[in-house]
């Protein structure tokens, strides 16, 4: 299917096969999802253990999309969203900013990118 499927305003083709749901988008934008701090796809363990890796060996720059490492989407990388990934993973804790669970873009300003599609299907 192609359109907007799921009427959030973005065209996506939509695939399923053998249970198994492809989405991908097209829009100028990168789409990630925050928390997946590693690029890989999913929010899990191994986003937290990047993210503590970089902060302590000063190579935060190597984080493939530094908006997915601002869990709290306030333009700024720190040890409160690593806080915040571990409280949302550990303590089922909501995060407070989307995309999160789905691949989607940035809808705050801020001086974070994310190289095109980390994490996510992208086409632009």
């Amino acid at each position: 299917a192609l359109g907007d499927i799921d009427n959030d305003g973005r065209t996506e083709v939509l695939v399923v096969a053998d249970g198994i749901e492809l989405r991908v988008y097209h829009n100028a934008t990168p789409y990630f999802i925050r928390g997946d701090v590693n690029g890989d796809g999913t929010v899990q363990v191994g986003d937290i253990a990047f993210f503590i890796a970089g902060i302590t060996d000063n190579t935060i720059t190597s984080i493939p999309c530094p908006d997915a490492a601002d869990v709290n989407d306030d333009g700024v990388i720190s040890i409160p969203d690593v806080l915040d990934l571990i409280s949302a993973l550990f303590l089922n804790r909501d995060f407070p900013a989307t995309p999160y669970r789905r691949c989607g873009g940035d809808a705050t300003e801020d001086t974070l990118t994310c190289e095109s599609g980390v994490g996510c299907l992208y086409f632009g």
